[in-house]
This record gives C-alpha cells, structure tokens and sequence, in this order.
C-alpha cells in the first residue's frame, strides 16, 4: 500500500493512497509527499490523485509539530543546503510550479476576492497595474505586506529550480500548465505526458487507455479557472510594458530556467 502525503496550507494532511490493484506489488515502500506552490493546482493535483485511484483520508495536523520533513504549501527552507535532507531519499515528493507572471495575477485576483481577512481597503481599490508592479519589485507598504507578500512567495520558485537543477531520482516536479489540458488553455498531449510521468514515478502501471480515460476527466470540479475565460497566460492580457521590464531584470533567468521562455528578449 503506497501513502500519499499532501502538505498544504501550511496543514500537515496525511493521505492513504491506493494504486489500481495490479500496481500495488511493484509500488516502492515509501512515503510520497505533493508540495505546491500557492496558487499553482493544489485543487487540480488533488483531483488528480484522486483519479488515479487514491482515496483521501484527511487528519489535520500543524506541521510545525510534526517530526516529518517540513514540507508545506511554501516550500521554505532555511536555505538550499538543507534540501536533501528535507527532501529525504527515503521518500518521494511531487512539486508543482507555475509560470510566475500567471502566479502574481492569480495572487492579485486571490486576494480581491478575500472576505474573511483583513486585506487593507486602499490597496483592494488601486489599480491593477499598481498592484503588479508592487508585487514584481517588491516594494509593498508594510502594514499591507503583513498578510499580502512575503518574499518567500517567490522563493518557492527559486527552490523548485534547484530541485529541478540537481534532478533528484526521488523528486518530480511538475508544470500547473501541462496539467490544465486544452479545456484549460493547454495541450492534451502534455496532459497525457504529465500523467504518464505521475504513473512512472509511483509506479502505478496505468495502461495508455486508462490515462487518457483519466486525462478526460481532469478539468471541471475544482476552484481551478472558475471563471471560464481565465486560462494559462493570463499574464500577458495584463502586463504593461513596465512590468515586463521589471520582471525581466528581477527573474528573467527563472523563466528561462524554469522552462516558461527560451530566450531573455521575450
């Protein structure tokens, strides 16, 4: 039987997960963590894993006190030299990324639509434009900062490069955008390729039939886009010359490292 954790929501959510029957004699022994990045498919990843057969069983627990790994919803570290060890061999850990220019506007879009946390009035009523360039430079007022940005929002980023980077045999990290499919904006094929590397990874031995069966089930059902005209690359609809000026100077090589352009001049 193969255990599924999911960090989220700085929660600590234990899973029991269970592979199609065929799977269950050659799945490794081992503890399978998924780590998201906010605001970059935790609710399509569950969906997902819920597709492929895992039954979700929720106990919450802080994972501040908890003796595992400290893996959450950031994936914060005290620095990249303690990522194997949080990263432990023993386990495996499924990481989800976004392109970071789509990750601020969801951000944005998150936080207009908060209605049980103090968000300070006079920054829900600037424009949006203003409220980007702030989060690029990260020159936020800072009694607004208390709850908006941190900068360990995008730091996330820059660890999933470095797992990315150092490819661990134990770590798969995967793009919201190959998940999301055609009805997200995407391509079916990547979806397919995205749930064939899940199906590897934690060997589950799904036949090609069963993937795609799965594939056109995952859209629909989740928080996920919805509204219907919101898909991948929303950023480039709301970035004004400025921003994109900006973005490049502060993370242009984390784009082109992280596969979301293939050139600095983009």
């Amino acid at each position: 039987m193969k255990k599924i954790v999911l960090w989220v929501f700085a929660l600590l959510i234990p899973l029991s997960a269970y592979a199609n029957d065929e799977s269950l004699e050659t799945s490794q022994k081992s503890e399978v963590y998924l780590a998201t990045i906010p605001k970059s498919g935790t609710h399509l990843m569950q969906k997902t894993m819920k597709l492929l057969n895992v039954e979700l069983s929720y106990a919450l627990e802080p994972g501040t006190n908890n003796s595992q790994p400290h893996l959450t919803h950031y994936l914060r570290l005290k620095n990249l030299d303690d990522l194997e060890n949080v990263f432990s061999s023993k386990n495996k850990y499924i990481v989800t990324i976004r392109d970071p220019r789509d990750f601020m506007v969801s951000y944005v879009n998150w936080v207009m639509r908060e209605q049980d946390r103090k968000v300070l009035p006079e920054w829900k009523a600037l424009p949006m434009e203003k409220k980007l360039s702030q989060l690029i430079s990260g020159k936020i007022p800072p009694k607004i900062d208390k709850f908006l940005w941190r900068d360990w929002h995008m730091e996330n980023f820059f660890i999933a490069r470095e797992l990315m980077n150092r490819n661990l045999d134990n770590v798969l990290v995967l793009r919201f955008e190959d998940l999301v499919g055609t009805k997200g904006g995407g391509s079916d094929e990547k979806q397919y390729e995205c749930l064939e590397k899940i199906n590897l990874f934690l060997n589950l031995n799904y036949s090609k039939e069963q993937l795609d069966q799965i594939c056109s089930s995952i859209w629909g059902g989740t928080g996920t886009f919805s509204n219907k005209k919101k898909k991948v690359g929303q950023w480039a609809d709301l970035f004004k010359l400025k921003h994109i000026s900006a973005f490049k100077k502060k993370y242009n090589n984390l784009l082109i490292d992280l596969g979301y352009e293939s050139e600095p001049n983009w």
